[in-house]
Formats: structure tokens, C-alpha cells, sequence
């Protein structure tokens, strides 16, 4: 009991304090961006490699599409349940580096591949170079 009044104490009653921004959504702190796409293609019976499709991705940029700046992060796994990709780096070092990637569990290196091709093309906001 002692530490679920901790946690009441420590957390839920400073965020209690913070005050709503106009739509209360992610999108009302300054710079953050979230994109999403929901793919749905083919109809009737299941075939692997075929289809039919029924996913979809979000993303939640936390400086932007060109924000180079690491963000304090931290993370919380509410039932235990899923995968959740990167935190390792984020436990040891504090900072989040990438975007936030939601998706269901199947598409594993797919949500990394796309992001660490982007990450790895030189642009001038991060200080390289083609």
C-alpha cells in the first residue's frame, strides 16, 4: 500500500495539476508530430503472403519531422503484454532518439527497417551530408 501512495503522490497528482491544451492530445505540446497510415486491401479468406491486409501503423515524432534532439523518455509495461522495441537504450540512457512507432506485434523488423533507413540517410538538420 505504501507504494501505490508513492505512485498517487509522485505522479498522478502533479500530471492532475498540468492544465489541457485545446483539443487535450499529444498534438497540443509545442513540436511534437504524429502521423499514422492504416493500409486495408483484399477481402475474403486469409492467404499468407496474399492477403487479405488489414493493418496500420502510428507514429508520434516527439521534435518533428527535423528535430535532431533527444527527448527525456521513459517507459512504463501496463500488463506485460507486447513487444516493445528499444528500451534497453531508453532504461540505460534516459533519452529517446527515434520515433515512436505503434503498431500490432506482427510487423516486428518492418517498424525498425523503415525508420533505421530513414535515420540512416544524410540530411543536413543532423549535421551529415550526402
Amino acid at each position: 500500500m505504501k507504494n501505490l501512495s508513492l505512485y498517487l503522490a509522485r505522479v498522478l497528482l502533479p500530471l492532475a495539476l498540468v492544465p489541457q491544451g485545446p483539443l487535450n492530445a499529444i498534438t497540443d505540446v509545442p513540436g511534437v508530430e504524429v502521423g499514422f497510415k492504416t493500409l486495408i486491401a483484399g477481402e475474403g479468406r486469409l492467404v499468407v503472403g496474399k492477403g487479405p491486409v488489414r493493418t496500420g501503423v502510428t507514429a508520434i515524432l516527439p521534435r518533428g519531422k527535423f528535430g535532431v534532439k533527444s527527448v527525456f523518455a521513459g517507459y512504463f509495461a501496463g500488463n506485460g503484454n507486447g513487444d516493445m522495441t528499444g528500451t534497453h537504450w531508453v532504461e540505460e540512457n534516459g533519452v529517446l532518439e527515434t520515433p515512436i512507432l505503434i503498431t500490432n506485434t506482427g510487423p516486428q523488423e518492418a517498424r525498425t527497417a523503415g525508420p533505421r533507413e530513414t535515420l540512416a540517410k544524410p540530411h543536413p538538420s543532423r549535421g551529415t551530408s550526402g
